[in-house]
């Protein structure tokens, strides 16, 4: 995927002191090298757009250290959050980049990522801006080829006409298959969460204003060759 042909906004907000304080003074100690990611120690985890930092601090505190886990966020303020909290529990298996993720994907090796969370992507509820959802087609393809075989991949959305249209997109992969039996596999209520715990500021959002939150949730399988004809 070439860069010029992704859009992306990088939303800086108002910062906390807190949050601050915390972004100039701990940005270039968990900040990852885009150089380096070829060479990550495994198992190694990627979280696409943290938000605030909640789901991913606790990702970080579940997992061995033998773990490395990276961030993926372009708001100032949030990664501010996230460096205040981690630092304060002395997390030592995380980093994070503030770089849109179709540039963070060209720097990783095939096959390289052995677990994806995507939380609460902007759903671009409107028409005119459906171009610019992260899921599509495309994005799936190449986060397929940098994801190793067996590995998770788990979404979670609170707008439903997104959640159907990235299972369908998933339903179209021949690089994934769901984690769930039955025919509503691809779309698992709140309450029936996999590989996901607690509550995002997107996902309380959407419970106040009453939109369900699906979860969804997929294995990376090797992509099945064309047979050919003897």
């Amino acid at each position: 995927m070439k860069i010029e042909e992704f859009n992306y906004i990088r939303r800086n907000g108002r910062f906390t002191k807190a949050q601050k304080c915390a972004y100039k003074n701990l940005y270039s100690k968990y900040r990852a090298d885009l150089r380096q990611l070829s060479s990550l120690k495994r198992p190694f985890g990627l979280e696409i757009g943290f938000g605030m930092g909640e789901q991913f601090i606790e990702w970080a505190r579940s997992v061995p250290d033998t773990w490395h886990l990276i961030g993926v966020e372009l708001y100032k303020p949030g990664v501010g959050a996230m460096l205040s909290k981690a630092d304060k529990l002395g997390l030592s298996n995380l980093s994070f980049i503030d770089q849109p993720i179709q540039i963070v994907l060209s720097d990783i090796v095939a096959e390289g990522i052995d677990e994806v969370r995507i939380f609460f992507p902007d759903p671009w509820p409107k028409k005119k801006h459906a171009k610019r959802r992260l899921l599509n087609t495309e994005f799936v393809h190449e986060l397929s080829r940098k994801m190793a075989a067996g590995a998770s991949l788990t979404i979670a959305t609170d707008w439903e006409h997104y959640a159907l249209e990235i299972s369908s997109i998933m339903a179209c992969s021949s690089a994934f298959v769901s984690k769930e039996i039955g025919p509503k596999s691809h779309c698992l209520m709140e309450e029936e969460r996999v590989d996901y715990s607690g509550e995002t500021k997107f996902e309380a959002r959407g419970i106040r204003l009453g939109h369900r939150i699906w979860h969804l949730a997929y294995k990376k399988i090797r992509e099945l060759k064309t047979q050919t004809k003897a």
